[in-house]
């Protein structure tokens, strides 16, 4: 419930008599008085999450709700790699400016928009999110190939890896195929000395 406040004038003649009504307004403030009122209103928008008040437009918070919660060891935090699979859509228009996309960032170093890092903290392996993120939070004004400038977004996210440690960063960076290819290579580039001529 919330609580609206008016100020109210009451004029003490008109309980039966509408004789001050045809006084001038001066003298008619004589006579009035003000009372505050307080009137108990139950919104709408009360009991919506606030995922679901979201107003395109109008919003300019990011706001996320878990689909599936994950149950990796560590939660993402600023410095942390995550690699997700994303879909991207602008909510306006419903169409997908990215669709299926396996995405590696380090959150915090601008990788990304600013309400694509905050809209995933405390996400862990397994995480399904949705995540609706506002303009001034994203492209902004100069929008992005598929965004139209000024438009809300809305992701969904699934954490696919958190990593923590400067190896596994590496590790997730550079991406396990590339990592067996270089080692192979190495190895090759090794031996060749020693085969014969």
């Amino acid at each position: 419930m919330r609580q609206l406040s008016l100020l109210l004038p009451l004029l003490p003649s008109l309980s039966f008599g509408f004789s001050s009504l045809s006084k001038p307004a001066s003298s008619l403030s004589k006579h009035m008085k003000t009372t505050s009122v307080n009137i108990l209103y139950s919104s709408p928008d009360e009991n919506l999450s606030p995922f679901d008040a979201f107003v395109e437009g109008e919003s300019t918070q990011i706001v996320s709700k878990d689909e599936i919660v994950g149950n990796g060891d560590v939660a993402a935090e600023t410095g942390d790699v995550l690699t997700v699979g994303l879909t991207g859509t602008v909510l306006k228009l419903g169409k997908q400016f990215v669709e299926n996309e396996s995405f590696v960032f380090e959150m915090g170093a601008g990788d990304t928009f600013p309400g694509f890092n905050e809209g995933l903290l405390g996400s862990k392996v397994g995480t399904k999110r949705l995540i609706k993120v506002p303009p001034n939070l994203a492209y902004g004004k100069r929008g992005a190939k598929g965004v139209p400038p000024m438009s809300d977004l809305i992701f969904e996210v699934e954490v696919k890896g958190v990593a923590r440690s400067g190896f596994e960063k590496i590790l997730a960076k550079i991406g396990t195929d590339r990592l067996i290819g270089f080692a192979i290579l190495i190895a090759v580039l090794g031996l060749t000395p020693l085969l014969p001529q």
